[in-house]
């Protein structure tokens, strides 16, 4: 099962290397954007788009313009989401949802993350220029 997750994560991120999940409808509004992951071989994708909030409303990452996923090679069930205007997001657990790193201005634009070989606590961002 372990490895089947992994699968999907790298599928994941092959797709997103490509381009960015931002879809809208018609009338202008967010549809489906952000991530998505499978159990079932992808038979069947569930968006993986929230944010915990204190309002007990949770945000959304679906309009995210998404510009890269890392995954901590220490740790599968952490990854890390770059977002181009929208800062940094992170999950360590895969389908439960994302954080926003508050550290960073909530509208840059990261565009690559390495994180520390030897302390997988620390990672660095480059953003903007």
């Amino acid at each position: 099962m372990k490895k089947f997750k992994i699968i999907a994560i790298f599928l994941c991120i092959f797709l997103l290397s490509a381009c960015s999940l931002n879809v809208k409808t018609k009338g202008g509004g967010a549809l489906d954007g952000g991530v998505f992951v499978t159990n079932n071989k992808g038979d069947v994708w569930q968006q993986m788009p929230y944010i915990p909030t204190i309002s007990g409303t949770p945000g959304s990452i679906a309009t995210a313009d998404v510009e890269e996923l890392t995954i901590d090679p220490s740790d599968s069930g952490a990854v890390y989401l770059t977002a181009i205007g929208d800062g940094l997001y992170y999950t360590y657990n895969v389908g439960r949802g994302w954080n926003k790193v508050l550290a960073l201005p909530g509208d840059i634009t990261v565009n690559d993350l390495a994180i520390d070989n030897k302390n997988k606590c620390i990672f660095y961002v480059a953003h903007d220029n």
